[in-house]
């Protein structure tokens, strides 16, 4: 359980904050990790607003500085919120259209300020040589491990694309070092999806982890970790990054194999126009 004590702050004074100041809630809870640890010059750049500003916010919580503000943000670091928490923490707006669109701006700002290129080509390259791929998804973020599979077994025809979580595991067995794993799950990482990627690291298959921080369970496990933001003052899970991170993903893995990829899909076209597979408005 998290120290409430920040919680009930935000809570009683968030109907009384000025727009710089609720600018500045907003972003403490949908990014604890970074307010955590941003000096509060640092903080107010990134909101666009004054260090005193960021200052004045936390005396309005009844914090004595911003200084002992932030340790009870890293206490929520430490603890990390559970789902029903971060619904009490959902802060009633009249426009939550506008405020989760630019969450979700943020989390894409974020994302391609921290995702390393480095590590990004090493992913697509791995993609590209592996002799089978499975791709480890459940719960929410099964979603996004359906859609990554699609495409891929779209547009890798010479590979076997492998996607039920209860297969993967009964091919533990047979997995190698030719093969790749693709772990995606965010906080709060979901148990099987940990396991498989350290059981299949353990047999010599390469893994590359979709995740949310460094500290991730799955990060340890990782040849190669692809880092992506789902913070979002809900109690939902923003994929909007983690999904631009797959587009990028499936397009530089189908620019390896450029000609390739065209007859496929060429190929591909001609069986969807016989089998009508699409709905023809004409």
């Amino acid at each position: 359980m998290i120290k409430e004590d920040i919680i009930v702050r935000l809570q009683k004074n968030f109907p009384r904050f000025t727009k710089s100041q609720r600018n500045i809630a907003d972003y403490l809870l949908a990014h604890p990790d970074r307010v955590a640890f941003l000096t509060a010059s640092r903080l107010g750049r990134e909101l666009g607003i004054s260090e005193s500003t960021v200052v004045r916010f936390a005396v309005a919580l009844g914090y004595s500085g911003y200084p002992e503000m932030q340790k009870d943000v890293q206490e929520i670091i430490r603890n990390k919120l559970s789902t029903a928490e971060r619904m009490k923490l959902s802060v009633g707006d009249k426009n939550i259209l506008t405020k989760i669109i630019r969450t979700d701006m943020q989390n894409l700002q974020l994302t391609l300020e921290e995702i390393s290129q480095e590590d990004f080509n090493r992913a697509v390259e791995a993609i590209h040589r592996a002799r089978r791929i499975y791709v480890a998804g459940v719960r929410s973020a099964a979603a996004l491990a359906h859609f990554l599979s699609f495409y891929l077994d779209l547009v890798l025809k010479n590979k076997t694309i492998i996607k039920d979580m209860e297969a993967m595991f009964e091919d533990l067995i047979t997995i190698s070092a030719e093969d790749l794993v693709i772990g995606i799950s965010f906080h709060r990482y979901t148990r099987r999806v940990v396991e498989f990627l350290s059981c299949a690291r353990e047999r010599g298959a390469r893994i590359i982890a979709l995740t949310d921080s460094v500290l991730s369970p799955l990060a340890q496990s990782a040849d190669i970790t692809l880092l992506a933001r789902s913070d979002i003052n809900s109690f939902i899970d923003s994929f909007v990054a983690p999904l631009s991170v797959i587009n990028a993903l499936l397009t530089a893995v189908s620019e390896k194999d450029r000609e390739g990829v065209l007859h496929t899909l060429s190929e591909m076209e001609s069986l969807w126009k016989q089998l009508g597979v699409y709905y023809n408005h004409v």
